[in-house]
């Protein structure tokens, strides 16, 4: 992927579609597929990608270097195919927390689409990168995560 504008948005508030952290990207050759679209394995590149940068903005901030998170599992669906050339918008936003569990989403659409190409949530897993073990998450970061 190539990066045109790194993450942005409301890196500490991302709490919806609408008031999300977001990157804007364009697919590379090899992250297309023979059918001429990005291939399915690259749109969770992306959700992983987005995440990570999402968590090290928080952490640098917050003081949480010592947490991590692992991803459990993907539930994702499909709309619209993205095309070698197309400018791509990429929101995240978090859900809610339990115990050392937290959901958070990813919204991927061509730029100024009002269709998503995939829609993701996705399960993770804080844990300790000491110790390797699962955390529950800081009463710090409930600020973060909706009330569902």
């Amino acid at each position: 992927m190539i990066i045109v504008e790194d993450i942005s948005g409301e890196i500490f508030g991302a709490r919806s579609a609408d008031c999300a952290a977001f990157m804007h990207i364009r697919p590379e050759p090899a992250e297309i597929d023979v059918h001429g679209h990005v291939n399915n394995a690259i749109y969770l590149f992306w959700v992983q990608d987005i995440a990570i940068r999402h968590w090290e903005r928080i952490s640098a901030h917050d003081g949480l270097s010592d947490l991590t998170w692992i991803i459990l599992k993907h539930n994702i669906e499909y709309r619209d195919e993205i095309r070698l050339g197309d400018d791509v918008e990429i929101k995240t936003w978090l859900g809610s927390a339990k115990g050392p569990r937290m959901t958070r989403f990813v919204s991927i659409r061509k730029f100024g689409a009002k269709r998503f190409a995939a829609h993701v949530e996705t399960e993770w897993c804080c844990l300790d990168v000491h110790s390797r073990k699962p955390r529950r998450a800081q009463p710090a970061l409930d600020r973060f995560w909706s009330e569902t």
